[in-house]
């Protein structure tokens, strides 16, 4: 339990929302390895993101989907 909690301040010590998601490097880092994920999503629908940290992912991908016309409902 002590190391979940030490994981945890180590993600959310910061005001970046990338560096809360477990990355480090920027904004252009995050979209250029995360936004692909979005090529496997063909049509709307129900979008579920286990485990999403703080909710980052979740709403990016729903963001660029929604670029291409695709509407997701997390």
């Amino acid at each position: 339990m002590a190391q979940a909690l030490s994981l945890e301040a180590a993600y959310l010590e910061g005001d970046d929302p990338v560096a809360q998601s477990g990355i480090h490097g920027g904004r252009e880092r995050w979209v250029a390895e995360r936004s692909p994920l979005v090529g496997a999503v063909e049509k709307s629908g129900d979008f579920l993101d286990v485990g999403c940290a703080n909710g980052l992912l979740l709403s990016d991908v729903v963001g660029w989907t929604l670029e291409r016309g695709i509407h997701l409902v997390p």
